[in-house]
């Protein structure tokens, strides 16, 4: 019998969601270590020697269990896990040392099989694997069915999979409906899961049957790696919430039914919610500043998501949220924030980070320059470990990566250097900006000038903030009695087509990378002799007359007959002519402010 779960009953919900991120954990492993056994092995629950000997090699030689894909978890509320060290109702007791293994009673395969065919398994069973061969249920996990043979699939397929044999709710209900004993043997254990398979398919695996498949004669067993996935960083922060009865901001609020229906967020700029901090040349639009005051109303331990189609500058918005955090530490006197960009794929923690970097080029207000000598970025990050000279990392060189800010911040003397080149640019940037400093200058002496010029521009940011929340009030509906739906339409096209314009831009930009790292690719391409010897004029004229072809032909220049005779006079060139097409983009791009 199912447990009922009150809504307010946060702890049982918890415990639910404990169990089924455990159950999650269940995935179909990859076959490539199976061991064919005898369906008499897998019924009477003992496996021979050699197969528990493979199975132990196997597992030595990995250092870990096979890794694992996707799969469905079964669940069952007001279940308790047995204890450890207790003895099943079959008498079994557990072996110190047993091994984790997915036995798969039952198989099939297409009938006209190539060899790159893998068996299907109609559902596995976990288990325990003892030293002398014996199999035990699996204390704390149950038979499933693969995720292939429920509907919808996870995936597209080329059609090489049986048919599914329910859709992903009825097999939710039907493995929830079904009563769990833990100490159960490893008998009723294969029972309960051919009962599991008659309930959610609706006829016994033994007789099950598909067009096109035909069954394979023996079971398998193979090693899993039953604590791969997420869910397992996740698990003991649940047991720690359980044990000491406290829940954290964000999760209250998940079960807290009052605060599940939408809420709006007001966009007028108002007192200390505004954001100080900012990166970029351009200013956020009022879905951005909104997102911005969302954030910083949240409570401690809460979480706030923001979403969008591509283009809709989420990226700037992430930028300005770290600036933002930065600017009001200083401000308040606060040591600096630790930020955590973390994402699914490596891509997007490379192109965020990638994105928080600083120009320190001549001709720059010095307040826009990096203070610190070496660093160019605000972000470092692992390297991805993919193959020398391919992909992104392969011009990479500029980011900032783990390893060099280690060499950078740790090498002897970098303190004392980096505090003379830290007052070398205050003294410039007070000069710059028309101040006055004692002859002797320190870090304190600095710092505190710092801060309060940063509070003088707070203040100026905040009074101008103000004049623009009245004006924003002032189009609200009602205020301007003519031609209010002209202006918002006017304003609204404005901000559509300065978003076209920014897209167009990042649009250029990444073109312009593409650009640079298609010609280093083909550059790398030319034969090793005439690579060694390019600093040889001619044999640099030609090596830049093949990249000229290769960007003429992809119209990264135009042709014409200006002479280029070395590749840095072509990257030049490249530049350039990406750089006026972005200027030109600037110069025809509306101003939405």
């Amino acid at each position: 019998m199912l447990t009922k779960v009150s809504a307010n009953d946060r702890n049982k919900i918890v415990e639910y969601w404990t169990r089924s991120l455990r159950e999650s954990m269940l995935r179909d492993p990859k076959l490539n270590n199976r061991e064919r056994v005898k369906i008499e092995q897998v019924k009477a629950g003992r496996l021979a020697p050699d197969v528990v000997a493979r199975i132990q090699a196997s597992l030595k030689a990995g250092g870990k269990s096979e890794k694992t894909n996707s799969s469905k978890p079964n669940s069952s509320i007001g279940s308790s896990d047995p204890r450890a060290g207790q003895t099943s109702a079959a008498g079994e007791t557990p072996h110190p040392n047993p091994l984790p293994v997915l036995v798969a009673p039952y198989l099939v395969v297409p009938v006209n099989r190539v060899k790159k065919d893998q068996p299907h398994v109609l559902f596995w069973v976990p288990a325990r694997l003892m030293p002398d061969g014996a199999l035990q249920a699996h204390p704390d996990q149950l038979p499933f069915v693969p995720r292939v043979l429920l509907d919808p699939p996870v995936t597209e397929h080329n059609g090489r999979r049986p048919t599914p044999i329910a859709s992903w709710d009825e097999y939710d209900c039907a493995t929830r409906a079904m009563g769990v004993d833990w100490q159960e043997g490893w008998s009723e254990r294969l029972e309960r899961a051919e009962e599991m398979f008659r309930s959610v398919a609706g006829v016994g695996a033994s007789e099950w049957k598909c067009e096109g498949w035909q069954r394979v004669i023996n079971p398998i067993v193979v090693p899993w790696d039953k604590d791969s996935g997420p869910a397992g960083c996740i698990l003991p922060l649940c047991e720690a919430w359980l044990k000491k009865e406290t829940l954290p901001g964000a999760l209250l609020g998940i079960l807290s039914p009052a605060e599940h229906g939408p809420g709006t967020v007001e966009s007028a700029i108002e007192g200390d919610v505004m954001h100080l901090g900012h990166y970029g040349d351009h200013p956020l639009n009022r879905n951005q500043r909104d997102a911005v005051r969302a954030i910083r109303l949240l409570e401690e331990g809460r979480v706030q998501a923001v979403n969008g189609p591509p283009g809709t500058g989420k990226t700037s918005l992430l930028k300005t949220l770290i600036a933002d955090a930065v600017v009001n530490a200083a401000a308040a006197g606060d040591p600096a924030p630790c930020i955590v960009i973390a994402s699914t794929n490596n891509d997007a923690v490379i192109n965020a980070a990638g994105e928080l970097k600083i120009a320190d080029a001549d001709g720059l207000p010095v307040e826009r320059k990096r203070w610190l000598p070496g660093l160019r970025h605000f972000a470092a990050y692992n390297k991805r470990r993919d193959n020398p000279g391919s992909g992104k990392d392969a011009n990479s060189s500029d980011l900032l990566l783990l390893k060099s800010l280690h060499s950078i911040l740790f090498t002897p003397n970098y303190a004392e250097e980096a505090e003379l080149h830290f007052l070398d640019r205050f003294k410039e940037w007070c000069l710059a900006s028309g101040g006055t400093f004692p002859q002797h200058v320190d870090l304190t002496f600095a710092k505190a000038i710092l801060r309060e010029r940063l509070h003088e521009v707070i203040a100026t940011i905040k009074t101008k903030a103000e004049l623009i929340a009245k004006a924003e009030r002032f189009v609200l509906p009602g205020d301007v009695p003519t031609n209010i739906t002209e202006v918002r339409f006017r304003l609204n096209r404005t901000q559509t087509d300065a978003n076209a314009a920014e897209r167009n831009r990042e649009d250029l930009s990444n073109q312009h990378r593409k650009a640079i790292h298609t010609l280093d690719s083909r550059g790398n391409l030319h034969p090793l002799w005439m690579r060694w010897v390019s600093f040889l004029p001619p044999i640099e004229a030609r090596r830049a007359a093949l990249l000229r072809q290769t960007a003429t032909a992809l119209k990264y220049l135009p042709k014409d007959d200006i002479s280029l005779d070395s590749r840095a006079k072509l990257y030049a060139a490249v530049d350039a002519e990406f750089g006026n097409q972005i200027d030109a983009e600037e110069k025809t791009a509306p101003n939405p402010s």
